[in-house]
């Protein structure tokens, strides 16, 4: 990161440690977690994308995204849907991930990327893609 230094964290520690905290806090604990990734996801495209360029976000957010060992992200915006797609994701989709660190934090990341609040509608797993699939909605 330009100013900022990353630190290498496994996929199963994240997940043992929200699942650790989900199980002594309960659902304010999963509030927490997913807040906290969406103000990540958004301080991270922060930090590489060009305001005025959406696309230049888009193309960032992913190659962030594939570099800190997310996986693969597709965008499709659409004109009331975003469509999200992450492929080769460290998590076993198996495990629930609605309101995870990983939701936060990839809602951030595309809020930041346009500019106004969303909320996930679905989330999905596509096993023959190997894809978590997300959708997206304007949400003021």
């Amino acid at each position: 990161f330009p100013d900022k230094r990353g630190v290498i964290l496994l996929a199963e520690e994240l997940i043992a440690f929200e699942n650790a905290l989900s199980g002594e806090l309960g659902s304010k604990a999963r509030d927490i977690i997913f807040e906290e990734g969406r103000k990540y996801g958004s301080r991270l495209v922060s930090q590489f994308s060009v305001e005025t360029v959406p696309t230049k976000a888009v193309l960032n957010a992913s190659e962030i995204l594939k570099a800190t060992g997310w996986g693969i992200c597709k965008f499709d915006f659409d004109e009331s849907i975003v469509k999200l797609s992450l492929s080769d994701s460290p998590l076993n989709p198996k495990i629930e991930t609605r309101g995870s660190f990983l939701d936060g934090m990839l809602q951030g990341i595309t809020e930041k990327i346009l500019g106004h609040n969303l909320r996930i509608l679905d989330v999905s797993f596509d096993p023959q893609k190997n894809s978590l699939n997300y959708s997206l909605s304007r949400y003021d």
